[in-house]
């Protein structure tokens, strides 16, 4: 095939259009690339580089397997398969590659970089430490090096280290067209005012009419959190508002009322009952869940300071799964298609799966692994197959209170939802329906954790929560603030302090402002209480 001119043109084309063009011509020519050639290891790594680009993951990862499989003592192919296993948090088979294509090529930036953000996503700090400053020593163009430095950064400040975090960013902000983005990191980890001199540097970037739309957005967040620091409400939500209205919404649909429904529809109570039985028999797993901003990461620090447990933040594993189970059971038939594999032990096996994973990252010791993601409640279906005996802590906070403090923070694009009062209501509700559903399936397995009870009634509300997973009681749990922990969340600094009452009902200072989201929370006869 080297010999085919054809392949060779097609093969240098692709390459450069992958690597330089739009996602559109790189998609364009590495699909032709590979039409002619499905069976070829280069066109199918480079096919599946062009839908990454494209956020086309899940259907990149299957020819970046066939790549490896084709070829697999090339380090590229090695690499590429290893940073989408990675994507997904497939870390036992992330692990083994990653590892290989370091050793294959110990000089190559992007491997050692890779590696650093496999350690990082593990919660291991320090080890992630190691990669990224030989990753630096290695030399990058500014563009890049400018990217590692903010990744780098962040593990820093999730690891506690502010004084390098701020050191790294400053040098992020030296890198030409980099000036604002490094000075907002910084100010993001140290409490700064309105009237302290970062500040009056932000605003003076205001000015520059050539900015782009995501850094004025930045920069008028930034401010905002500074005004509220001042206690300075009114200015603070205006500024917030500002940058809100900079954002553009796409993401519309991802939680909404007609997801949930389609959830519902698919993990009937007539499904789950039926398959429970096929399921693993591990209790091991608890998940935490919730809307962002409701006590989630203090729930899983307060639970993984427990002797007997473990905590893998974000893990996300299941929901990550959850598209590529539903796939093969779109027939309207699929529940009796669902249930005859489930009784050859499809379900089992993807339960060990998972605790295989857990086992890695856990040990064999602590006798429950948490895994904190807020928006898995939409997984608890596809889980509930697997973990039928599992548990999950719903954390829940008063709706304008977690409003309020996804609204001053640059949430993920997943929670594009927080930037508009109206879509933050429909979401809230869709979530509460959702859990409503679970409920009046398996209620027994879901413990309601409110916010307000945790804060202001910590040891009881603890203790609640330890009897229902089946801990005994553990003081350690109270302390959980002393342990040397990478947090990855916006709560670092609260869950590195001991438990406090001044974020609740922090919304009445907002009250006025907040009258599109009450409206639509009365509208659907909708009352939050703490208790």
């Amino acid at each position: 095939i080297a010999m085919d001119p054809v392949y060779a043109k097609l093969r240098k084309q692709t390459y450069h259009h992958v690597e330089n063009s739009s996602k559109d011509q790189a998609i364009k020519f590495a699909s032709l690339f590979h039409a002619r050639y499905p069976n070829d290891p280069d066109s199918n790594y480079n096919l599946a580089r062009a839908l990454v680009r494209q956020g086309k993951s899940q259907i990149a990862l299957d020819h970046a397997e066939l790549a490896n499989k084709l070829s697999p003592n090339n380090a590229r192919y090695i690499f590429l398969l290893g940073r989408l296993y990675l994507d997904f948090a497939l870390y036992e088979y992330a692990a083994p590659l990653l590892r290989d294509a370091v050793d294959k090529l110990p000089n190559d930036v992007l491997m050692q970089w890779a590696m650093a953000d496999f350690h990082f996503a593990l919660g291991n700090g320090k080890e992630a430490e190691k990669y990224y400053k030989l990753a630096l020593s290695l030399g990058l163009e500014p563009e890049k090096r400018a990217q590692l430095l903010q990744d780098y950064a962040k593990c820093m400040a999730a690891s506690n280290a502010n004084e390098r975090a701020l050191e790294l960013y400053s040098e992020l902000e030296n890198l030409p067209g980099h000036a604002i983005s490094g000075l907002i990191r910084k100010s993001q980890i140290e409490r700064h005012l309105a009237d302290s001199d970062i500040a009056q540097q932000l605003h003076k970037m205001l000015n520059d009419q050539c900015l782009e739309k995501e850094q004025r957005s930045d920069i008028l967040l930034s401010l905002g959190n500074m005004y509220d620091n001042a206690g300075r409400h009114d200015e603070a939500f205006e500024y917030w508002s500002k940058s809100r209205a900079l954002k553009t919404i796409t993401a519309k649909e991802t939680i909404g009322i007609e997801t949930v429904e389609k959830i519902k529809k698919f993990y009937s109570a007539s499904l789950l009952q039926q398959a429970a039985k096929y399921g693993h028999t591990s209790e091991r797993p608890v998940f935490v869940v919730g809307m962002p901003r409701s006590g989630t990461t203090l729930t899983e620090q307060i639970i993984s300071s427990h002797p007997e447990a473990y905590g893998v933040g974000e893990l996300g594993r299941m929901q990550k799964l959850v598209p590529s189970f539903t796939k093969d059971y779109t027939d309207p038939d699929y529940i009796e298609k669902l249930l005859q594999n489930a009784k050859a032990g499809e379900l089992k096996a993807r339960a060990n799966e998972t605790l295989n994973l857990l086992e890695i990252l856990a040990g064999t010791s602590p006798r429950f692994v948490v895994d904190k993601l807020p928006t898995q409640y939409l997984a608890m279906g596809y889980i509930h197959l697997c973990f039928p005996n599992a548990k999950y802590i719903h954390c829940q906070r008063h709706p304008a209170d977690s409003f309020i403090s996804s609204f001053q923070n640059n949430m993920k694009q997943f929670h594009e939802y927080s930037f508009d009062q109206l879509l933050y209501a429909e979401t809230y509700l869709a979530k509460q329906n959702l859990m409503a559903h679970w409920k009046s399936i398996f209620p027994e397995r879901i413990f309601d954790l409110k916010y307000e009870k945790l804060v202001t009634k910590p040891e009881e509300t603890v203790r609640e929560m330890l009897d229902f997973i089946g801990l005994p009681w553990d003081s350690a749990c109270m302390s959980f603030f002393e342990r040397d922990r990478t947090v990855k969340t916006f709560s670092r600094d609260q869950v590195r302090n001991p438990i406090y009452t001044s974020s609740v009902y922090r919304w009445k200072k907002y009250e006025k402002n907040l009258e599109p989201l009450f409206a639509d929370l009365k509208a659907a006869d909708f009352e939050y209480s703490d208790v």
